[in-house]
């Protein structure tokens, strides 16, 4: 039997006691970590407070010599800017983090995403415009855009993107679908008028 077969020699599922001895591991109450665990309702009091205080520490801590030029804190504190409805405030500091990295897309787009909730949306279209440009499949940031050029009823002024984008991604199926898409629904409009 040594091996975890049986006496007959064929292999037995995996039993938890053959390796931790007797001990049958499974009558064990599992506890659950506090920090992980549900709330207390005195817990639930104190949330906003401490989503105060953390604001306030990540704002001490990216004015600070040492962390300014440091694009994840300020992206830190607009993420938590934007977890607590601030949205102007975290577009700005989306807007340091992506100057400080401007490789990293994730800063410009969630600066775009955060000016479309403040209904900015001509910094929400440059932001999300040049996301597009950079990365073409991010269906999120096409599918925003084409929301916000349709509420504006400026339809017509998201074609030349998608085209610009399909001139230089050929590959991007999905956009060549929404320009037909778009071309179509246009000459509908034109039918009806």
């Amino acid at each position: 039997m040594e091996g975890g077969g049986a006496p007959d020699g064929r292999q037995r599922p995996f039993d938890r006691t053959q390796h931790f001895g007797d001990a049958d591991l499974r009558s064990r109450p599992v506890e659950p970590v506090p920090a992980l665990s549900a709330p207390t309702t005195g817990d639930d009091a104190r949330r906003p407070q401490l989503a105060e205080d953390v604001l306030k520490e990540l704002q001490r801590v990216v004015s600070m010599d040492s962390k300014k030029d440091d694009p994840q804190m300020h992206g830190l504190l607009a993420q938590k800017l934007k977890d607590a409805g601030q949205v102007r405030e975290a577009a700005a500091e989306y807007q340091v983090a992506s100057s400080l990295d401007p490789r990293n897309l994730y800063f410009l787009k969630q600066e775009g995403f955060c000016h479309n909730r403040d209904k900015n949306y001509e910094e929400a279209l440059r932001c999300l415009g040049e996301a597009l440009r950079r990365d073409p499949a991010d269906y999120v940031v096409r599918n925003t855009l084409e929301k916000i050029y349709s509420a504006r009823g400026e339809m017509k002024k998201f074609l030349p993107l998608l085209e610009e984008i399909l001139r230089e991604h050929p590959e991007q199926k999905p956009i060549l679908g929404t320009v037909r898409r778009i071309r179509k629904k246009m000459e509908k409009e034109g039918d009806d008028e």
